[in-house]
């Protein structure tokens, strides 16, 4: 995680019960935890841990559970508490997979505007957000604003990590630049934030495309991208100059 400024751990189930997978995140988190570990040796220059909530397979109740203002002030409560007993993690990110109508993007949003308010002034947490470039998010939360602090959506949000990848290309690339252009031009003609939106970066496939990911880094930094995002560290090789990773950074060094 040293090459990294961020790292989201996958994940929690939200139902309408509650949360379920608390136990394994605490368990990863423990203060003798090798993640933990790291985490303390690395000080301040740490990256910042947060939670996933969803993801694929595990958003099922999604819309269920925050249905309701009972439902959203529930679900907030249970993601506040969890945070204030786990210090390590400064936040969460939402990986609702996936959202099928405005409205289901408008209750996401009134979660996180609950989560805003909620929280304790000094401790607001890092919020986040997952989504499918290519799914048609990107028209739903553009016209979406909070009523009581007249925010547009994407601006509750620290970052937004678009998933460009698994569209395969002519070439067998799952990951192409015509898919990251055409997300970065959706996004600016939306009136969107260029500042909030990161590209996503798969480290798995049939093979390890180093150009495509020092170019993917590079228009981020051109265009004033908030970054890159990974799925997943997990899947990376742990030699140096064989790491997707260090290749990554490298490019992020040069870019800047």
């Amino acid at each position: 995680v040293a090459r990294t400024s961020h790292v989201v751990l996958f994940s929690l189930t939200p139902t309408q019960q509650g949360l379920e997978g608390t136990g394994l995140i605490r368990n990863l988190l423990h203060p003798q935890s090798p993640l933990s570990k790291v985490l303390e040796h690395q000080g301040s220059q740490a990256a910042k841990v947060l939670v996933s909530i969803g993801g694929a397979g595990r958003s099922q109740d999604f819309a269920a559970a925050v249905s309701s203002k009972k439902g959203r002030k529930r679900m907030a409560k249970l993601i506040l508490e969890f945070l204030s007993e786990v210090p390590q993690l400064s936040g969460v990110d939402f990986d609702w997979q996936v959202p099928t109508t405005s409205a289901e993007w408008q209750n996401l949003g009134k979660l996180v505007q609950l989560l805003r308010t909620s929280s304790r002034a000094g401790e607001a947490p890092v919020i986040t957000m997952t989504f499918h470039a290519m799914s048609g998010a990107i028209r739903h939360i553009a016209s979406l604003r909070s009523q009581s602090s007249d925010l547009g959506f994407v601006e509750l949000f620290d970052m937004c990590h678009a998933m460009t990848y698994t569209m395969m290309d002519s070439s067998g690339r799952h990951a192409n630049e015509k898919v990251d252009r055409d997300t970065i031009q959706a996004w600016g003609k939306a009136g969107l934030p260029l500042a909030k939106l990161t590209l996503g970066t798969p480290f798995f496939g049939v093979k390890r495309e180093w150009l495509s990911l020092t170019e993917k880094v590079r228009l981020a930094e051109k265009e004033g991208l908030a970054g890159v995002m990974i799925w997943e560290l997990g899947q990376d090789v742990i030699e140096d100059r064989g790491s997707l990773l260090w290749q990554a950074w490298d490019a992020a060094q040069r870019a800047q």
